[in-house]
């Protein structure tokens, strides 16, 4: 079983065109959202702007793909108590359905940031897959999917070494990048990720699927474990 994960974080109106570019290449992905910031814009401290997707965006931006929670005001997982991080997952689950239509049980960390205690808060309030941002530059299943280290960021040079690792793996092997969206908006990074975006849509022998696929094929190829609780949120 080979597999592509996609992934892309923060939930910028910018997403809107990367999916209608993933629609084209026929390939799936994942969007993590940080629900508390739902349709609003403004400047970072390096000048970059930004301009979140509203909710009323939100179902049409993000049609045919996973929706994940970032955390309902994108603060580090790692930093909060239980109850703290228990709220912000509750925020974006509540968000995602009221105005994605969808369940959900996929998160990313907030910066990348993962340690034991926030994973098993996710495994007990029934998160099945959690994805950090420390690239592992391997295409081997992740052997906890609730601290799932991608494989590396979308424009990594690593890439094509790893996407052509995983063509040719002989076992089980996954292929998750990440980016956000904003990063590929200057012409050298467009066409960069055009191009390795039409190189997953031709990988020889893999399918492409969103994080919580990933996570489902996974534990079913093998006892991998998975959340055992239910949000109740």
């Amino acid at each position: 079983m080979k597999l592509i994960a996609l992934s892309f974080d923060d939930g910028e109106t910018a997403d809107r065109f990367w999916a209608e570019r993933l629609r084209f290449y026929g390939l799936h992905a994942s969007f993590a959202l940080c629900c508390g910031f739902l349709g609003q814009s403004g400047v970072l401290a390096d000048g970059r702007r930004w301009q979140k997707t509203s909710a009323e965006e939100m179902r049409a931006t993000y049609r045919g793909f996973e929706l994940c929670s970032h955390g309902f005001y994108h603060r580090d997982f790692t930093a909060l108590t239980a109850r703290g991080l228990r709220r912000e997952l509750r925020g974006d689950v509540r968000a995602i359905a009221r105005y994605g239509g969808q369940k959900v049980r996929t998160a990313v960390y907030p910066g990348g940031r993962s340690d034991a205690r926030a994973a098993a808060v996710l495994r007990a309030c029934g998160f099945v897959c959690a994805r950090t941002a420390e690239p592992s530059y391997s295409v081997a299943p992740p052997a906890d999917l609730l601290r799932f280290a991608p494989s590396c960021h979308l424009l990594d040079p690593a890439a094509p070494r790893l996407l052509a690792a995983l063509e040719g793996a002989e076992g089980d092997a996954v292929l998750s990048l990440y980016a956000h969206s904003y990063e590929l908006a200057g012409e050298g990074a467009r066409a960069a990720a055009e191009a390795l975006l039409a190189a997953l849509a031709r990988a020889r022998g893999a399918r492409s699927v969103s994080l919580g696929e990933a996570a489902r094929l996974l534990r079913a190829a093998k006892d991998v474990p998975r959340g055992d609780g239910q949000y109740d949120g």
